[in-house]
């Protein structure tokens, strides 16, 4: 080989050694960014676990708009559970009485009107039947106005359910929020004495208050 080709073998080896080193050291590289990344993973994972072990406030709300009680079953506190569901049966206790009511003040009113001697359920009312001319000249306006409140009493209560049941999800949202609540033992005050001036370096007399938390 003359000293052409013996030059242009060693540049060539030269090049080959140059990039054998640049993919080494590239292979280097991206295995440090491949550990990072693993480790990042690792972390994030991790961080995942711990947000999954916190108690979620989102899903008492949710498990208690689904079902009342249930959001609170899920923040620990079933005792709630039993007063919930009273509250609810009182609720439509309510609705059901003031809409018997309104429904049997509404077919006597009708009866009353109708001019048929034959319907006289407007005599449920009373201990001794009466006749539909007396009743209506002194019950007709009553029966109006039976009608009308326990209307009036029935759409107040279906309200007090619906704030009840609203009432139900705040409940299980708020206590959700404070079960992950953390108070330190170190959160404490106490008074210390100052002597010395911070600023002018003059002797001073004064009593400064500090927190740990």
């Amino acid at each position: 080989m003359n000293t052409i080709q013996v030059k242009s073998v060693l540049f060539l080896i030269f090049m080959l050694m140059l990039l054998a080193s640049n993919a080494q050291s590239g292979d280097s590289i991206q295995s440090e960014i491949s550990t990072n990344n693993q480790n990042d993973t690792i972390e994030v994972t991790a961080d995942t676990l711990i947000q999954q072990k916190e108690h979620l406030p989102r899903r008492a709300t949710m498990l208690s708009a689904v079902l009342p009680g249930l959001g609170q079953i899920y923040n620990k506190q079933a005792w709630k559970v039993p007063v919930i569901y009273a509250g609810f049966a009182g609720w439509a206790y309510g609705i059901a009485w003031n809409q018997e009511r309104y429904i049997s003040s509404r077919k006597a009113y009708f009866d009353l009107i109708d001019g048929d001697p034959s319907t006289s359920s407007y005599n449920d009312f009373f201990e001794v039947p009466i006749s539909e001319e007396e009743a209506a000249n002194n019950y007709e306006q009553r029966f109006l106005q039976a009608i009308n409140g326990y209307n009036r009493q029935r759409t107040l209560v279906m309200v007090g359910t619906a704030a009840f049941y609203i009432l139900n999800i705040l409940d299980a949202n708020v206590n959700a929020h404070f079960i992950d609540f953390n108070v330190s033992e170190d959160l404490t005050y106490n008074f210390k004495p100052i002597a010395i001036d911070p600023v002018t370096n003059n002797p001073i007399f004064g009593v400064s208050l500090a927190y740990n938390f």
